[in-house]
């Protein structure tokens, strides 16, 4: 589980601090854009958490006219089931699930109907939204129900306990509360994580993303929580009665301890909006868990990057479900951490590390654009030692500090201003070697004579001092791998200089690049361990990674 919300408050510096500029509302909206932006369903799921009392109903409610009615809001506790199916579930496993909230006293089965007639609706469809009364504590007739007409742009499903995860150890665990000493064997928990560990995280999936609105206290949420009692009974602030306020004091005892757990991080990977007990927005970022499922590492051209394009767009859907399933996605390429740190963030990864030039050097995780710069004296050792070689050997080699901005321009097709990025390099050489393959090899061996190595990607040949991706991926490995836990691995690539990180990953994929020769067989490939795909580039990248992560998440499948 993520460390304590107080130590991501703690590294504001870290994060994008937005201050009192900005309302949730702005930062809901902007989200909500993005995702349906990068969606790659007609009528993308989007799941909203955020404690009872925060505002995020009313957020969503300024969110929806923005939209001009064309998102569906749907409130998770529109969903409680019937007083009467409370009380037989309170009659069968266990009292306290008479009070409606905890995991075990929604109706899923509905949720999921309504959004499966929202997505199939025509644009004169009629389909009827839930409602719950929470004055006589019952569901609604559906005569007096709204309906949403038509087909939504987005489906927002919003409620408390949106994409929180269970926690098996918290049955046999002490009373939080004197309404968990009324638990006396752990039942009502148990219920509660089992309904967690199953239909909510079945819900939970088939989310295209998460965004959790965190409180700074569970003490906030009380004072909320009773400023919203007032609200739904028409009260002036500071009028409700003692016996409704003991009533709430004890009613929200219910949900302490799954409320504190997703105050610590115990939610579904996404984007998080943190508010002071004022309701501003303080700052945003992106959540990850500790332990990810899996780590993906790929490398760019002619891979995740369409060869003639520079697109990654035909991978926008695996891209979202690695990102939705709390996944890492390690970019691994010889480009620099100039260029890295561009494409890192418009994949929505920025929160990942990189790998930088052929494994010479790895960019840490940020949001921020700026990569960490190095001092260059690798790269001057480099180029001085390149040109000690042999004259008429160094002229069959052309690379890019002979070309210039305007000349890597010219050679790779980028805009300028990415040919220039490329340019900044720290710690390899890319060129294009123009001899024969004798002339070739005895290059080959006088920068050997220097400790300069010599790698074939995609199109260059790139000079390093030795170190390759294969070197470091265990060194990222390590850094999300505990006791407990080690993610499973995949690495992708279509080049000579991929080949290490495939074979070292858990499984690897060879993707198909018409533009150069096979790369040749390897041993894994016999056990399905390492395989190939037949479409190129971003295309066979996606389905490739969709595969290995549904085999991932869903084993048994």
């Amino acid at each position: 589980m993520r460390p304590c919300l107080d130590s991501f408050r703690g590294a504001i510096s870290n994060y994008r601090n937005k201050g009192r500029s900005s309302g949730v509302k702005h930062e809901l909206i902007n989200w909500i854009e993005t995702q349906i932006r990068a969606a790659q369903t007609d009528v993308p799921l989007l799941l909203v958490s955020g404690a009872q009392g925060l505002g995020k109903s009313t957020a969503l409610k300024a969110v929806q006219a923005h939209f001009e009615d064309r998102i569906a809001v749907l409130g998770i506790d529109e969903f409680y089931l019937t007083k009467a199916e409370r009380l037989a579930l309170a009659n069968t496993v266990h009292s306290l699930f008479e009070t409606r909230g905890p995991p075990g006293t929604h109706d899923l089965d509905l949720i999921h109907a309504t959004i499966d007639q929202l997505r199939a609706a025509g644009p004169d469809t009629k389909t009827p939204l839930p409602a719950f009364d929470k004055r006589i504590d019952d569901r609604k007739p559906d005569a007096d129900s709204p309906v949403f007409v038509g087909q939504p742009k987005a489906i927002i499903l919003e409620g408390w306990l949106i994409g929180a995860l269970p926690d098996p150890e918290a049955p046999s665990q002490p009373p939080m509360n004197p309404v968990e000493a009324q638990d006396t064997d752990g039942i009502w928990r148990r219920y509660q994580e089992d309904q967690l560990a199953g239909p909510y995280a079945a819900l939970w999936d088939r989310a295209d993303a998460f965004c959790h609105l965190m409180a700074p206290s569970f003490d906030a949420v009380l004072g909320w929580r009773l400023q919203q009692e007032e609200t739904t009974f028409g009260l002036a602030p500071g009028t409700l009665p003692e016996d409704r306020r003991a009533w709430i004091e004890t009613f929200i005892l219910h949900y302490e301890r799954l409320t504190k757990r997703m105050l610590s991080g115990g939610v579904r990977a996404g984007h998080c909006i943190c508010v002071n007990t004022r309701r501003e927005v303080e700052l945003c970022f992106p959540l990850r868990p500790e332990t990810p499922p899996l780590i993906v590492f790929s490398d760019l051209d002619g891979t995740l990057l369409d060869h003639d394009t520079y697109s990654f767009e035909p991978a926008r859907s695996a891209l979202n479900r690695l990102r939705a399933s709390g996944c890492i996605l390690v970019l691994s390429s010889s480009k620099t951490a100039a260029e890295m740190a561009g494409l890192r963030a418009d994949m929505g990864f920025a929160d990942c590390p990189a790998i930088v030039e052929n494994g010479a050097g790895i960019l840490p995780p940020d949001d921020h654009d700026a990569p960490s710069t190095e001092d260059g004296a690798t790269y001057a050792k480099l180029i001085e030692a390149l040109n000690a070689a042999p004259p008429d050997l160094r002229a069959q080699y052309r690379s890019f500090s002979d070309w210039g901005p305007d000349g890597i321009a010219e050679q790779t097709g980028l805009p300028l201003e990415a040919a220039e990025r490329a340019g900044q390099r720290q710690f390899s050489e890319p060129g294009i070697w123009s001899g024969d393959d004798a002339s070739l090899a005895a290059f080959k061996t006088a920068l050997e004579a220097q400790g300069v190595h010599m790698r074939r990607g995609g199109r260059f040949l790139t000079l390093s001092f030795g170190s390759v991706k294969a070197d470091r991926m265990a060194e990222i490995i390590a850094r999300y791998t505990t006791p407990d836990h080690r993610p499973v691995t995949l690495a992708l690539g279509d080049a000579p200089n991929d080949t290490e990180m495939i074979e070292a990953a858990d499984f690897g994929v060879i993707i198909a690049n018409p533009h150069s020769a096979p790369l040749p067989e390897m041993s894994a490939e016999s056990s399905s361990r390492v395989v190939r795909t037949t479409k190129p580039g971003p295309y066979g990248w996606n389905e490739a990674v969709l595969q290995r992560l549904k085999q991932v998440l869903d084993p048994a499948d």
